[in-house]
């Protein structure tokens, strides 16, 4: 069976789609995609979600409170240029445009819980 074009965008649901994961991170946005615009503190929150933390252990690691982080969350999103949408999570869209970023691809650390 032939699939006449395959989507970049990533799947909403519980579990993440390796293979769209790997389709993204091969077409990433332009290099005018909002990272750049970012402060040192939501990349920081940034780099925190792309290892796969939570808002409460982002709170934790960086000494705040979760509304904190979930301003911080909010302000990545519009500096990103994700607004809500059903159909999108933005919080792997941020994610994997991070990922994607060239200067960020060696950052990635394995998860803090191990596997079940």
């Amino acid at each position: 069976m032939h699939v006449a074009a395959e989507s970049t965008r990533a799947p909403v649901g519980p579990r993440l789609d390796r293979r769209a994961c790997h389709l993204r991170l091969a077409h990433p946005a332009s290099h005018d995609d909002g990272l750049a615009e970012l402060t040192a503190r939501q990349r920081e929150v940034l780099a925190l979600m792309a290892d796969g933390l939570s808002n409460a252990a982002i709170a934790r690691r960086l000494v705040v409170t979760e509304k904190a982080v979930v301003q911080h969350c909010s302000n990545i999103y519009a500096a990103l240029d994700l607004a809500p949408c059903p159909d999108d999570h933005r919080r792997v869209l941020a994610v994997l445009r991070h990922v994607a970023d060239e200067r960020t691809l060696n950052s990635w650390r394995e998860p803090a819980c191990p596997a079940r």
